[in-house]
Parts: C-alpha cells; structure tokens; sequence
C-alpha cells in the first residue's frame, strides 16, 4: 500500500531525527488497520483515530496537537514518497535564516506515475502575501515550518476554519501577513504521485 511506502520514506530521512504524528479523520479502508501495525513496530510513529472533521480542521487540529519542543514541522498530505534529504535540506534552508519570523520551506516535486519519473511541477516565482492573495503555489506536501509559524497557527479555533482556504493556502497567508517568508526549492525532494 502507498501509506506504508509514504510513511517509510519520512522515517528513513537522513541527517534529522523525525516522529510522525496522523491523524486518522475516520477512514472506512483498511488504513486504519495499517497505521496500527506500523505505530506498533515503530515508536517514532503515533496515531490518533478519530471522526472525520475535513481536512482543514483535521491538519489545523493535528498541529495543535503536535510535541512543541521540536524544531521543525511538515505535511504529508498526498501519496508522496519523500526523498532522504529533503527534511534536511529543508531544515539547513531554514535555519540560514537567523530572524526569529514565522518561516515556510516549500519545494518543487518530481511527478511520478508508475515507477517513473514523469515531469516536475510547483516551480514557483518569489513568494509573498500579493501571491498568496491570488492562490495557492505549491501543495502543503512540500512545506515545512517553524515553531513561530507554529504558535499563530495555535491561536485559531480549528473549528472556525470553514470560510478559509485549505490548510497550506491558509498556512502561507498567515506567514506572509504576520511577517513571515517562504523559501522556494526548485529541485524537487519528493516524488508526487501523479
């Protein structure tokens, strides 16, 4: 299955110590089933299983939940499979900036069909509130933040989200409207599943 290929490949990141946290908002597959027997083999992976609530207030409510004593935090929203290096490469972009300011790391992907490199996408202009204002550039897959970031996210209500945009829309909105930047990778660290 794609979620046992997805979860391996973020646990098999190289140069950064990684937990995995899901939520699942109320899978009718065999998903559930899944997840239980990959947290059971591997205490760095923990599961929440509860109703579904969209995913919106699934990603905002997962985030509150997270440890606040990490550094770094990032989506696998898709059926992505991650690269060994892209938690670092990430991290290291990240931490060359010094500004204590809400910070995104967002990438290129790699399209993937059938065992194959197929193409590359999301390769995105400078990013900053005017853009975000017009749509969203990248998916959420890609990103990665910081603690500040963090903490705004955690001054909202999850449940308040419905008239806002999907979660990584909203995320890069709240960073470029409260100081923030994005920092855009355009060598692809993921394969996106197409």
């Amino acid at each position: 299955a794609i979620i046992e290929e997805q979860i391996s490949s973020i646990l098999n990141q190289e140069g950064v110590d990684v937990s995995i946290l899901v939520r699942d908002d109320g899978s009718k597959d065999s998903t559930p089933s899944i997840l239980k027997k990959l947290m059971e083999h591997d205490s760095r992976i923990v599961c929440i299983f509860e109703n579904n609530i969209g995913v919106k207030a699934s990603f905002i409510k997962l985030i509150s939940m997270s440890d606040s004593s990490v550094d770094y935090y990032a989506f696998s929203d898709q059926d992505d499979i991650w690269l060994k290096d892209k938690l670092l490469i990430a991290t290291t972009m990240l931490e060359e900036i010094t500004e204590n300011i809400p910070l995104i790391y967002g990438s290129a992907v790699s399209l993937y069909k059938e065992g194959a490199v197929i193409g590359k996408q999301f390769v995105c202009p400078q990013l900053h509130l005017g853009n975000f204002l017009v749509k969203n550039y990248y998916p959420g897959c890609t990103m990665v933040f910081n603690n500040r970031l963090k903490d705004l996210i955690n001054l909202v209500d999850y449940n308040s989200l419905n008239p806002f945009p999907l979660h990584d829309h909203w995320l890069n909105l709240v960073d470029t409207s409260c100081g923030g930047r994005v920092l855009m990778d355009s060598v692809p660290h993921m394969l996106y599943i197409a």
